[in-house]
């Protein structure tokens, strides 16, 4: 039986006999020199705010060390730990990670930590309420967290408070005649969530061994959802191969190299708080 990695409970228990362990890599040659570009393109730009940067499934990975360090090379003095919140729904996750930046000497250097289940929109209010222009999150940076989610079951869509209110509205305006559910594959829902997070341009960072992992964004499925496909907040603008590091390749000499994609997606300008009527 194949691990269960959309459960928490498998990683709460990974996480607590497992202190370091980097999936497809530690990201230094596949997500931050996307993140250095995307930071240094907003320094071109006068008065903006430093950018927000949400790290989801962080883990036990060293990555979100290397995140605050690049932005500590490209924004010098105006870098605040707090722009970078590492989220994971694993409570020994965040926990762990909460000790390390406890260890800090100045608040203003400490990352946040938060524990949530990207997958339900109540446990993400608490990043979504209350936001204005500079309190949005400019990117996400994602290390295989979409592709663990991948692995659940097809969502069912039942309208109840709970549910994003987009779904719920559509849910409660579409009921299938023979009252079946409707489903949506887990990625679609994470990316309609993450648009709720993202400012109008921003960007979202996703390192995945699958070279179709976000085929839907072009690809709407066959019951298509109009004004909620994700592919409407979401444009795909870049897919990139990189290498698998040393020690994830296949052997042989003829072993063909094995490479991991960086998906860069853009958040359009379509709201992703309330559907419009």
């Amino acid at each position: 039986m194949p691990p269960e990695y959309q459960l928490a409970s498998y990683w709460d228990d990974r996480f607590k006999h497992e202190q370091h362990f980097e999936w497809l890599g530690d990201g230094s040659d596949s997500i931050l020199p996307h993140l250095e570009a995307y930071l240094r393109s907003t320094m071109i730009a006068p008065h903006v705010f430093p950018p927000r940067l949400l790290h989801i499934g962080a883990g036990s990975s060293t990555l979100s060390e290397r995140i605050l360090e690049t932005y500590r090379q490209v924004l010098r003095d105006n870098v605040d730990g707090r722009l970078i919140v590492n989220m994971d729904f694993s409570e020994v996750s965040v926990r762990q990670g909460e000790e390390v930046e406890g260890k800090r000497r100045l608040e203003s250097e400490r990352m946040q930590w938060v524990q949530a289940d990207a997958l339900k929109w109540s446990d993400l209010l608490t990043l979504a309420d209350g936001q204005n222009a500079e309190g949005y999150f400019a990117i996400i940076v994602d290390k295989s967290t979409s592709d663990a989610i991948s692995c659940a079951d097809d969502i069912p869509l039942k309208s109840s408070p709970d549910l994003h209110p987009l779904l719920r509205s559509y849910v409660e305006e579409s009921i299938l005649p023979t009252g079946e559910p409707m489903f949506l594959h887990p990625v679609g829902l994470l990316a309609l969530h993450l648009a709720s997070l993202v400012r109008p341009g921003g960007i979202w960072i996703s390192l995945s061994y699958s070279s179709s992992r976000f085929a839907f964004l072009d690809h709407p499925v066959e019951n298509d959802m109009g004004s909620i496909h994700p592919g409407v907040f979401w444009a795909l603008e870049r897919v990139e191969g990189v290498e698998a590091p040393s020690g994830q390749q296949k052997t042989g000499i003829n072993a063909p190299n094995v490479l991991h994609q960086v998906y860069i997606m853009r958040r359009t300008d379509a709201p992703a708080s309330a559907r419009p009527r």
